[in-house]
């Protein structure tokens, strides 16, 4: 659709009457928000201001069903999101209707028998909460003041929960059975002299290392232990340890090698040592481990 389709007394009637931005109403008839600029200049209409003024872009219709919205206490990010407003505009619009100025975190509710009932009906707390447009943490405060902490069970004896602890091995598990929280469980067992056991920690998850040749071979590609590490999803520090283990030295350039590469013949292997000087020389030559240069150079003089 082109500018020359759109109807701009239409433009006009959704920019005045609807209080809609150009690019809403461009969304809506299917242009850029440019072409609804000239179409609104060519009318003649009054332009907004840039941003707007709260409680300018609202309609008849949209101000009642804001003021509706506010009344039945709906969270102000809801209506946001609900009525496209800002919360200056929902606000300007509570201030001309009359409406009470809401309490800095949301609208507070008094009906503790309401709450009271949900909760005995098997409501979770934030349920409650989002039922009555309420913040959870105010409902989970009424609950407890009506008695309906989480801990309501009675503790067992000293000698009971010390059975209990030894059964299970950890505060959790005898919380958990008991249907308490950690902390009292733990409390009351030190209470009786129980001396509570650290847990072990857990052992870091690690995955295994290539062997010797496929570390050197990726370190020869990718040139840097860090960028071995990322690809192996290995800690630096096992990558780096691997690679000494296998002859590496840090901080030198590294040296490709080839998995599988076959040695020469002893002889040439050792007329090479002896031209090179070095096993890390002879490897580097040949592409291969420094490890198997020196394996075979072993095997070749016993």
């Amino acid at each position: 659709m082109t500018a020359h389709d759109v109807d701009p007394q239409e433009v006009a009637r959704l920019y005045q009457q609807e209080g809609m931005s150009t690019r809403r109403i461009a969304a809506r008839v299917g242009v850029s928000h440019t072409a609804v600029h000239r179409l609104l200049k060519r009318e003649q209409v009054e332009r907004r201001p840039v941003g707007g003024v709260a409680g300018l872009q609202v309609s008849e219709g949209r101000r009642q069903e804001l003021m509706e919205a506010y009344q039945a206490g709906m969270p102000l990010h809801d209506m946001r999101a609900a009525f496209r407003a800002s919360d200056k505009t929902i606000k300007k619009v509570a201030q001309d209707a009359g409406l009470p100025a809401r309490e800095r975190g949301g609208p507070r509710v008094h009906d503790w028998d309401q709450i009271e009932q949900l909760h005995l009906q098997g409501w979770p707390a934030p349920a409650i909460a989002e039922l009555l447009h309420a913040g959870e943490g105010h409902v989970r405060h009424i609950l407890r003041e009506q008695g309906y902490g989480r801990d309501v069970v009675e503790l067992p004896d000293a000698e009971t929960l010390k059975g209990l602890y030894a059964e299970l091995g950890s505060v959790a598990k005898a919380a958990a059975r008991l249907g308490a929280a950690r902390d009292r469980v733990r409390d009351a067992l030190v209470a009786a002299g129980v001396e509570i056991r650290a847990r072990a920690p857990k052992p870091a998850p690690g995955r295994p290392l290539p062997d010797g040749e496929t570390l050197l071979r990726l370190y020869g590609e990718l040139r840097s232990v860090a960028a071995v590490a990322a690809e192996l999803r290995i800690d630096r520090e096992r990558i780096r340890d691997g690679l000494v283990a296998v002859g590496w030295t840090p901080g030198r350039p590294p040296v490709p090698t080839r998995v599988g590469r076959p040695l020469p013949d002893a002889d040439t292997l050792k007329g090479l040592y002896a031209e090179l000087g070095s096993v890390a020389k002879v490897a580097q030559r040949l592409r291969v481990s420094r490890d198997r240069v020196g394996d075979a150079l072993a095997d070749a003089q016993a």
